[in-house]
């Protein structure tokens, strides 16, 4: 709260200027000036002061409020009142000493105005820094849409790489296939003919073992070609994949070293392993449909 004093006695002066009475207060401010001219001894100056409104308020009879100030700083604020008495007029000004109040009112506005300033700062670094959000903002976003871009390039790069191992996976398993068709075709058969002609035991072994490694080789390829759902034996493997060339009952009975009887009983359980009991569809197009 800002204090400030009133003078509670008036200052009263002649319409020539002279101090014709003090308070205390004002003697303690300015010395006892009575007598003297008031510009002079109160103001120290050699002229009317230029705030003076003596001749206002005793000429013209007004009452008017003003703010001084005096030489060491301090701030009035002044009521000057006419006088009228029979032996004369002079002017009574009623005073207060509104120097903290004003003091405080600079700081004040000092402040107030440094907040705006700081409101203003705070306003210019938030819009700086909105800016620069939407711009990290759309960077990210350029950033984002450039992975995706990048990301369906891959994705088919990356389908036509799986396509191109499919396609390399199956003509290694059609080479496999024809691998194991030309085997038992060209092989097996002979193979077996030589298991059957060949009496020494020394080179039946050696057949055998011959046998037992391609049929590690065939084992996988055999699965695929076969259903293991069948269940033929190795010899209607071979009469199976004879009839699948086009060979007749009796080519096959002299290729396996059987009697066609034989040949055509391989050839019945055939039918009956795979299920094709309908005497008009022909075995060795059906298998040929199979593989």
């Amino acid at each position: 709260m800002v204090r400030f004093r009133l003078v509670r006695e008036p200052l009263v002066i002649d319409t020539d200027f002279r101090v014709r009475d003090m308070n205390s207060t004002m003697i303690n401010w300015f010395g006892d000036q009575r007598g003297n001219i008031c510009y002079e001894s109160i103001a120290g100056n050699d002229a009317l002061c230029s705030h003076c409104k003596l001749q206002d308020v005793i000429v013209q009879g007004k009452t008017i409020h003003y703010r001084p100030s005096a030489p060491d700083g301090r701030v009035f604020d002044v009521v000057a009142v006419p006088i009228e008495t029979p032996e004369c007029t002079f002017k009574l000004e009623i005073i207060y000493d509104i120097t903290e109040r004003e003091e405080a009112k600079f700081k004040l506005l000092e402040t107030n105005n440094q907040l705006e300033k700081s409101l203003t700062e705070i306003k210019e670094l938030s819009a700086s820094l909105e800016s620069r959000v939407q711009q990290q903002t759309m960077e990210i976003q350029q950033n984002y849409h450039r992975l995706e871009q990048k990301k369906q390039e891959i994705e088919k790069k990356n389908i036509a790489l799986q396509v191109l191992v499919d396609q390399q996976r199956g003509t290694r398993e059609e080479l496999a296939q024809q691998m194991a068709i030309r085997l038992k075709k060209l092989v097996y058969p002979y193979l077996e003919l030589l298991r059957e002609d060949v009496k020494d035991d020394q080179k039946n072994e050696c057949l055998s073992v011959l046998r037992m490694h391609l049929d590690s080789v065939m084992k996988p390829i055999d699965e695929k070609l076969y259903n293991p759902g069948w269940q033929l034996t190795p010899r209607e493997v071979l009469a199976a994949d004879l009839v699948r060339q086009g060979k007749s009952t009796r080519d096959i009975g002299k290729m396996l070293n059987i009697s066609p009887r034989t040949a055509e009983r391989y050839r019945n359980n055939i039918r009956k392993k795979i299920g094709l009991n309908n005497r008009k569809t022909s075995l060795h197009a059906y298998l040929n449909s199979m593989f």
